[in-house]
């Protein structure tokens, strides 16, 4: 099957976004035989504008999409934040290659602002989504023509290849990591969670984004993360309902990628109980979930002074993440669920389809 995989690319960050879900979902659908174009949604717009600008170049960015549609002529079109590509310019695209299926794969959590929003408006020019919330909340973003499914952040091989579960020698007891373009208000429980840690005289703790400076890229990121023991997965909390679907509907299974590179690296992790990850993964085996700071404090230092249970941890989740949620399984879920086909024997993760209609 030919492929186009429309995203960012890396070019911007000179490499540095190598790790990203889209090259993970590219390297699966490599493996399992599929041909696959990559098409950079932002870096095409930035080179055809005179000063380097996405938005002036997005008209140029829209005219390139349709000739690669045309040229390369693929089964399957998937965007991943491709959010350059217009609406008019799929419209069209179905409406010239109705046999085409075109499918969108978000990572952002459904109570981010922007979300919703998007989704709605891209429904009636896609045929499915694919997006890293789970369960009833994806009711606000299916459709019947285009109904929404869970998929977890996936793991790749030749991207998450540290080993931490296998060592004790780290400089550090735990890293939490989060991209510092916006600033986190102080009474944010992320902050109030490492904070804590840090406090802590017993504990190293490595944090990005928490107290200002610049994100880390690349390869460097990941040797910070496979520095430490374990991996604090914050993820921010939905505050309110969102038509009629209450907060923890609203964070069922969501995670940035941040808990593939945790998991696929090998640190222990851990997870807010509110977001429910017990059903995809082991609590207390696979991953640890905490409910409030004191907890995360007791369990942080529980893992770091007893390194034959955290190491053992560490193994299992390093195990679960590589095997269940690889970057083969969840590209072999998105083929399949994309042309209306079984859910693959080998993805375990809740497969529900939500078709709500849109208000």
């Amino acid at each position: 099957m030919r492929i186009l995989l429309a995203s960012y690319g890396s070019l911007k960050t000179r490499g540095g976004w190598f790790y990203g879900t889209a090259q993970k979902l590219q390297n699966g659908f490599v493996r399992l035989g599929h041909a696959v174009e990559f098409f950079s949604d932002r870096d095409i717009a930035r080179a055809a504008s005179p000063i380097r600008s996405r938005i002036m170049g997005r008209r140029a960015c829209n005219r390139t999409f349709k000739d690669y549609v045309r040229n390369y002529d693929p089964h399957l079109i998937v965007l991943c934040h491709a959010d350059l590509i217009a609406n008019e310019t799929l419209a069209e695209v179905k409406a010239s290659f109705p046999a085409k299926r075109i499918v969108e794969v978000r990572v952002d959590a459904l109570h981010n602002v922007l979300t919703i929003p998007h989704m709605r408006a891209r429904a009636h020019v896609i045929d499915r989504s694919f997006v890293t919330t789970g369960g009833r909340a994806l009711d606000l973003v299916g459709t019947p023509t285009a109904p929404a499914c869970f998929i977890p952040n996936p793991v790749d091989s030749g991207m998450e290849a540290g080993e931490a579960h296998l060592s004790d020698d780290q400089p550090f007891d735990a890293i939490y990591s989060r991209r510092p373009v916006i600033e986190m208000p102080s009474d944010d429980y992320r902050a109030e969670i490492v904070t804590t840690l840090e406090r802590d005289p017993s504990l190293k703790v490595f944090s990005i984004g928490i107290h200002g400076g610049s994100q880390i890229f690349g390869q460097a990121y990941f040797d910070h993360i496979c520095n430490a023991r374990i991996g604090l997965n914050l993820s921010v909390k939905a505050a309110a309902p969102i038509g009629g679907i209450g907060p923890a509907d609203l964070m069922r299974f969501y995670s940035s990628d941040r808990i593939a590179h945790y998991g696929g690296n090998g640190l222990a992790i851990m997870n807010p109980a509110e977001f429910s990850f017990d059903e995809l993964l082991r609590d207390g085996q696979e991953f640890v979930s905490f409910s409030s700071p004191a907890e995360a404090l007791e369990q942080v230092r529980w893992l770091a002074h007893n390194p034959a249970e955290r190491m053992r941890m560490a193994s299992a989740s390093h195990r679960a993440f590589h095997d269940r949620f690889s970057s083969e399984r969840v590209a072999e879920f998105i083929v399949a669920r994309s042309f209306g086909e079984p859910v693959p024997a080998a993805c375990s993760w809740p497969a529900e389809e939500f078709a709500g209609q849109l208000s």
